[in-house]
């Protein structure tokens, strides 16, 4: 009893195949047995893939769970063989059975493995020919139904098929293309293209992915994605072929990068900003602004680059510009370098898929707020001059006869502003007969010669009086040499005509229009065909169809009612990451989340009903990746069976690609129509094919107007050439892009000035296409340009005749400076404007102009100038509060004064000379009004010494006789006859005091005489031992060796130094010192008694020398107040000087400075005497 058994598509059951002898009850049972270790005699070998012998099934535990039912039937042994495939794939079991207990013997064994040996041959078999049968109608069904053009060819280049897209394409079937070549069929150019790329495909034997252009049956150029690869069958090299219709893809992506072109090339920046203020998009212009690179740009937020727009403000103005969908306003962008530059910025709300965006188009409008200043700048400048004359001013526009007359020009007339409009031919009128023709032919030889224009002539008031004026002019020539203006001064100008209407620059807010809209793609399929009928092929056919079929480049599923995965190709194993193992153990449920078992019954009675459609799916990958997918179905039945041929391609980079593509279709769109500046695409002969309303305001013609004309036929005749020209060169290569400033002839007839910027857009192949054009309307700025050169000649001829410096400065910056301060300053023209003030102000100055300024002081005052070349000079400075540009700045005037400060200062000298003199003189007098003072002081004390030296005189002259007789009876060889010496000196030396008391106001010098100083110092000694000793003070004496003698009179110098000494004792204390020093200088003798008592007090110093002025107020220090009045008169007679040094608590010097005349030198003994007595201590 045998039976064969087939595993199941996935390998886990046994399904009864063959089983004729045994019970149909037992195959019924054990049909869809479990694979298993313990699952009966087949269940297991399958497990194991080897033999299982069971001779007794009621006892084997292999049979433990369905031995009942097989002893049921009367079967009580089983032997089983795995049936395994030439690669070793499980196939099934084949069995055999017997109705007693049995072991199996060797020949039992080998029949068994030989029928199972068999068995896997045949089913092979069996599968082979139903997988070639159901690849041949897989391949049918996939090139019927696949959108796509497919072919295969010969080394030759000739069709061996064609799938029914390839002959509705091109217009051909597949018996007519048989054998045939694509030079039978298309242009030999396109057929060599592609045959060259055919035979690099043989050539490499890889596979070629490349675009193709081929012309249809309709002529029209179809653009194709082609993959080209070999195929080797073993009778010969062929060529398979996938070709895409990529044709409206091509024209998606030229409309996007000719719209990101535009955008990119736009004069203006534009960004992209989303809710959270982060930039998205910026094109180059923003770039060129302000100096970051894109991917910088894309790292930033607005608040980064407007200072204007912190986070707190954000989310009210994104709720406001929602609101309004369209803002505009001016503020600033920071550039990297830090520069604040100012913007026209334009914001327009978008919202796209779900988000919402602003796109703002930015514009820089430094050089309008340039020009808008400058404007403001010459009206000031102009009402600055008009107000700082008292003259009249007129203007006469010659072209238009225009006059103006300023209202200084009506009251020097007698006229008031209302009386009458002022025209050239009312000036002749009011000019007297008799000067009105001079008159005239002034203006005429003034216009034709350009001299100047100055006469005297009389005016008719309005009072019917003649007075005289003087009329100035000067006229203004155009390009061509014709006179067009003529600005004058009659008197003193004090108000001219105000400038020119305020500079008004329009700006335009930019507008983009994106050319064409991108138009979603999308693949139609092509419709059904009729099913092809046969069945069968040749096997070499069959082949070559599992072949391509399995390397298609799409991916191909056949899936059964219960979405179950029958076949896959390699291509959607490759998208999909899993074996085709894999995937054929799974269902559509677990890579596509679209379709969910509860949804399937519904989507497989759609397939049935429409037989087929396409849809757009998404699958997931074995690494989850999501993969979105374009899906062909197709409702097949075959031998009975139901199934869905689906053919899957691959669309994620297509999606994505589409995503984004729409994205920017619809960012650029609508940036390109709310763009405020002209934006046109025009053909290469000067069509204009597209054109927005922003230009159509500009130029006054409608859309549909200006699209039946050429950009020639508008453009000013003057300009044409030059526009061609630019045109020429961009078409040649010359040049990629171009921008001019031109005219414009509007449909009204007036002149307008715009900028052109213009750009080439070229086809593949490399012609020219089109060109894209931005217009922006200038013709405000050109006005403004000619008002502000008009009113800079106004200013300059009124302001050139003034000689003082003239300055507007802000906070010390230069903002107008005219010539006469310029030569002042020795600067060339224009060279101060935008320097420091303190560049012309010397550094002595500089604080006392700052205080000045701080202070408000207008002046005038003086301060000093400093010149170009270093050099300074004294000016006189007046100022005066200006408002200037909208704020308050100074207006200075200055004046060189160095001619009247030189007078000045030579005046300044004459006084102080004459001062000084005075001074002079003043200390004279008080000099000798001193000395008068002390000579009457002196007299008055003369006769008091006089008196007291008569009453003296006469006691000594006894005490001299009476010595001298004791002197004569004293032996010399006694102890004390030296003290007869000493007395009879002292006896002298008192004659000579009470002789110098009657010489004391009438000084004259003694008689000089040779001066031993060694004796003088021993009287000296001796004189003041006891004194010395009894004070307990030591007398120290430091002589210079080199003194010999004096040339002096003995008694007045021994006289000066008792007196110096004698003081220095009464004011020492106990224990101190003297010091007697004797010093030669380089211009006196210096003799010097040095104390180290209390010092003389500063209020007594002055008076030490004063007759009777003295401090010895105690009863054993009193004195008369004469020894240093006397000591002074005795030096001075001597020639000499006597100098105090003093400190108090510190001692006092007083010291001798006599002629150096007056010293004798002594010899080398004599030198070595004196060494020897130099001090002496008590």
């Amino acid at each position: 009893l045998c039976s064969v058994m087939l595993a199941n598509k996935d390998g886990t059951h046994l399904l009864s195949a063959a089983a004729p002898s045994l019970p149909d009850e037992y195959n019924q049972a054990v049909d869809g047995l479990l694979i298993g270790p313990t699952m009966g005699s087949c269940g297991s070998a399958a497990y194991s893939r080897k033999s299982v012998i069971v001779a007794d099934i009621s006892t084997d535990p292999l049979w433990k769970d369905y031995a009942s039912m097989a002893l049921a039937h009367g079967l009580k042994a089983c032997w089983s063989q795995p049936i395994l495939s030439s690669t070793g794939t499980r196939l099934g079991t084949f069995a055999a059975y017997y109705r007693e207990s049995r072991e199996p013997q060797t020949n039992d064994l080998k029949v068994v493995e030989r029928a199972s040996h068999i068995a896997a041959l045949a089913i092979e078999q069996a599968k082979v020919t139903e997988a070639l049968r159901e690849s041949e109608a897989r391949f049918q069904a996939f090139m019927r139904h696949t959108p796509a053009v497919t072919f295969i060819k010969d080394e030759a280049g000739r069709h061996l098929y064609i799938n029914p897209q390839f002959e509705g394409v091109f217009g051909v079937s597949r018996e007519e293309i048989k054998n045939k070549t694509v030079f039978d069929f298309l242009p030999a150019d396109v057929a060599a293209r592609l045959h060259q790329n055919d035979q690099l495909v043989f050539s490499s034997g890889q596979t070629l992915e490349i675009e193709e252009t081929v012309t249809a049956p309709d002529s029209t150029a179809k653009h194709w994605l082609v993959i080209k690869f070999p195929l080797d069958t073993g009778e010969g090299r062929l060529l398979g072929g996938v070709a895409v219709d990529i044709t409206e893809r091509k024209r998606v992506e030229e409309s996007l990068l000719r719209t990101q072109f535009a955008m990119d090339q736009a004069v203006d920046a534009v960004y992209w900003i989303d809710p959270c203020a982060r930039i998205l998009y910026t094109n180059d212009a923003a770039t060129a602004m302000l100096g970051y690179a894109a991917d910088e740009f894309l790292r930033m937020t607005v608040h980064e680059l407007n200072p204007n727009f912190p986070p707190e403000m954000w989310p009210d103005f994104w709720a406001e510009t929602r609101e309004k969908r369209t803002t505009s306003f001016e503020t600033v962008h920071l550039a990297k370098d830090g520069r604040r530059i100012p913007i026209d910025i334009r914001v327009s709300f978008l919202a796209y898929g779900g988000q919402e965006f602003h796109c703002a188009y930015v514009r820089d409008i430094t050089e309008r707020k340039r020009v808008d200043e400058a404007l403001r700048e010459s009206q000031e400048r102009f009402e600055l001059a008009a107000r700082a004359t008292n003259d009249g001013i007129w203007d006469w526009n010659i072209v238009t006869g225009e006059l103006y007359w300023s209202d200084r020009t009506f009251d020097l007339l007698g006229f008031q502003p209302g009386d009458c409009t002022p025209t050239y031919e009312v000036w002749i009128s009011v000019v007297h007969p008799d000067d009105a023709d001079r008159a005239h032919q002034a203006v005429c030889h003034h216009l034709e010669t350009r001299e100047p224009y100055d006469v005297e002539l009389r005016v008719r008031m309005k009072d019917g009086r003649y007075r005289w004026f003087r009329n100035q002019g000067q006229a203004v020539w155009d390009a061509t040499g014709r006179p067009v203006r003529m600005v004058g001064s009659i008197s003193d100008v004090t108000e001219r005509r105000t400038a020119e209407e305020a500079l008004r620059i329009a700006h335009a807010e930019l507008e983009q229009r994106v050319v064409e809209r991108t138009i979603q793609l999308a693949s139609v399929n092509r419709s059904l065909q009729d099913e092809i009928v046969e069945r069968k092929r040749a096997e070499k056919a069959l082949q070559l169809t599992q072949f391509t079929v399995d390397r298609a480049a799409q991916g191909i599923f056949w899936v059964g009612p219960k979405a179950e995965i029958l076949y896959v190709n390699e291509a959607a194993c490759v998208v999909l990451g899993y074996s085709r193992d894999e995937l054929l153990r799974m269902t559509v449920h677990d890579i596509d989340p679209n379709f969910p078992s509860e949804a399937w019954p519904a989507h497989w009675e759609e397939l049935k009903r429409r037989g087929s459609f396409t849809f757009e799916s998404s699958q997931h990958t074995k690494s989850r990746e999501v993969r979105y997918t374009e899906v062909t179905v197709n409702y097949l039945e075959y031998d009975g069976q139901e199934y869905n041929c689906a053919i899957v391609r691959d669309i994620t980079e297509r999606k994505l690609g589409e995503s984004a593509l729409l994205e920017s279709e619809e960012r650029f769109s609508k940036a390109f129509n709310e763009s405020p500046i002209g934006m046109a695409i025009v053909a290469p002969d000067g069509r204009w094919l597209q054109v927005n309303q922003a230009l159509c305001e500009i130029v006054g013609y409608s859309k549909a107007e200006l699209e039946t004309m050429t950009f020639q036929a508008i453009t000013h005749p003057d300009d044409l050439e030059s526009d061609l020209h630019h045109v020429r060169q961009v078409l040649s290569g010359a040049l990629r892009t171009y921008q001019l400033e031109k005219r414009y002839i509007h449909k009204n007839g007036s002149v307008i000035w715009i900028v052109l910027n213009v750009s080439l857009v070229r086809n593949a192949d490399g012609t020219p296409k089109h060109f894209i054009s931005q217009i922006q309307d200038i013709t405000e700025r050109k006005q403004a340009e000619a008002a502000v050169r008009d009113s800079e000649l106004r200013y300059k001829l009124l302001t050139e005749a003034t000689f003082d410096g003239i300055a507007v400065h802000d906070h010390g910056i230069l903002l107008e400076v005219n010539a006469g301060l310029e030569r002042m300053f020795g600067y060339e023209s224009g060279e101060l404007v935008g320097r420091s003030m303190w560049d012309l102000i010397a550094q002595e100055s500089r604080d006392l102009v700052l205080a000045n300024m701080r202070n408000g002081v207008t002046g005038p005052y003086e301060a000093m100038g400093r010149r170009k070349d270093g050099t300074t000079f004294p000016g006189e400075v007046v100022v005066r509060p200006y408002r200037y540009r909208g704020k308050e700045v100074r207006l200075v005037a200055g004046r060189d004064i160095t001619e009247r400060k030189n007078l000045e200062t030579e005046r300044l000298r004459h006084t102080e000379e004459l001062e000084r003199q005075v001074a002079e003189r003043t200390v004279e007098i008080a000099k000798l009004e001193s000395q008068r003072a002390q000579a009457e002081k002196l007299a008055a004390m003369g006769r008091l010494a006089a008196g007291v030296a008569h009453e003296i005189n006469n006691p000594i002259a006894g005490i001299k006789n009476a010595f001298t007789l004791v002197k004569q009876a004293i032996d010399p060889a006694h102890p004390h006859a030296e003290f007869t010496g000493m007395i009879d000196r002292e006896i002298a030396r008192v004659a000579s005091i009470v002789q110098n008391m009657y010489q004391l106001y009438r000084p004259e010098s003694g008689k000089g005489e040779a001066v031993e100083l060694q004796v003088m110092l021993n009287d000296i000694v001796a004189l003041f031992s006891k004194r010395l000793q009894q004070r307990r003070l030591v007398l120290a004496i430091d002589a210079d060796p080199c003194i010999d003698r004096l040339c002096v009179p003995r008694g007045d110098l021994l006289q000066v130094l008792l007196n110096l000494l004698n003081n220095a004792i009464d004011c020492s204390n106990e224990g101190g010192t003297i010091t007697l020093t004797l010093r030669v200088d380089p211009d006196a003798i210096r003799i010097a008694v040095s104390d180290e008592g209390p010092g003389i007090s500063p209020e007594n110093l002055p008076h030490i020398f004063d007759p009777f002025f003295t401090t010895k107020t105690r009863g054993d220090q009193k004195g008369m107040g004469l020894g240093l009045s006397i000591s002074q008169s005795l030096v001075m007679a001597m020639g000499g000087r006597i100098e105090v040094q003093t400190q108090l608590n510190g001692g006092s010097t007083f010291s001798v400075l006599l002629p150096r005349h007056t010293a004798v030198a002594c010899t080398q003994d004599q030198l070595e005497t004196i060494k020897e007595v130099v001090t002496y201590d008590c």
